[in-house]
């Protein structure tokens, strides 16, 4: 029987979807860090370093779990012990610190020059390539709830232009690269504001960042 070597376009594909599979599971851990540290009152730097510690520490807890279950699973020793464990944690936030320091020095380049991607039309709203969306948080509006939008946060009339609800306690603006192929619904509204549902938007955003009103 004669194994074929794996084409390069194969190989691509492969590095592809691997890669997107780590980055989701980052932005599975990161995202709502960053979420839990917004509605604590935490914003911009601060916040993402926050968020990037917790979800470093989650990733050192979950790395040690996954190495002696691996060993555990393959008869290979593994000696259980809590001082390992808090050297994973410690590792694991502090390159979560480091990583979230850069990922929102690049978050805040990306929100200046990723907008305008959502296309309206006869037949309904697409997300016709990658773009950065705005939502304004507070109270009970979660950092990383449904309804985002296109509209610039430096824009006059903004956000009185959205109609936001009255739980809304306008605290902070959360920013996110959401890329094409996200699900999405847009609308238009009277003011000729477009607000977009996204729904599970933490899942999401790429590069999320958080600022105080």
């Amino acid at each position: 029987m004669q194994l074929l070597a794996p084409s390069s376009a194969e190989l691509c594909a492969l590095g592809n979807t691997v890669d997107g599979q780590i980055h989701a599971s980052r932005r599975s851990r990161f995202n709502p860090a960053l979420g839990l540290a917004a509605e604590a009152g935490l914003s911009g730097l601060t916040a993402s370093v926050a968020a990037g510690a917790i979800s470093g520490a989650v990733s050192g807890v979950a790395s040690y779990a996954t190495q002696g279950a691996i060993a555990t699973a393959t008869g290979q020793q593994f000696k259980w012990s809590a001082t390992d464990l808090a050297v994973s944690i410690g590792f694991g936030a502090l390159g979560g610190v480091a990583g979230s320091a850069l990922g929102y020095g690049a978050g805040r380049l990306l929100s200046s020059v990723g907008r305008d991607g959502i296309i309206l039309d006869e037949e309904g709203a697409s997300l016709g390539k990658g773009n950065v969306l705005d939502r304004v948080y507070g109270d009970e509006s979660k950092p990383f709830g449904e309804w985002w939008t296109t509209m610039n946060p430096k824009t006059p009339g903004f956000p009185d232009v959205l109609d936001l609800p009255t739980e809304n306690g306008m605290n902070g603006i959360m920013t996110g690269y959401f890329p094409q192929g996200t699900p999405v619904t847009a609308t238009q509204n009277a003011a000729g504001a477009v607000e977009v549902q996204i729904r599970n938007a933490w899942f999401w955003a790429f590069l999320p960042t958080v600022e105080s009103w």
